[in-house]
């Protein structure tokens, strides 16, 4: 991975931390982890990701959070991240 990826994810981590910590976000590099094999399956957007308004920013984390199997490494249930190339 790139290391401007890289930065954008931490940023997306931190403004996530900061803003979704109801969510389930208990784990700051678990969700670095899930973004990024998202970002390998499904490239992201990370550069409008980290600067869109709450709403969509939330859509995205949070149906990570919920859809990403960690096992096969696929996003579930036809979830697809607004954010998405």
């Amino acid at each position: 991975m790139k290391n401007k990826d890289t930065n954008l994810i931490i940023a997306i981590v931190n403004r996530a931390w900061d803003s979704l910590n109801f969510s389930g976000i208990t784990d700051k590099v678990g969700l670095a982890m899930d973004i990024e094999a998202v970002h390998k399956i499904n490239p992201l957007r990370l550069d409008d990701l980290l600067v869109a308004d709450q709403e969509n920013f939330n859509h995205d984390i949070c149906g990570i959070l919920r859809h990403l199997n960690r096992e096969t490494g696929e996003l579930d249930n036809g979830f697809s991240p607004r954010f998405t190339k």
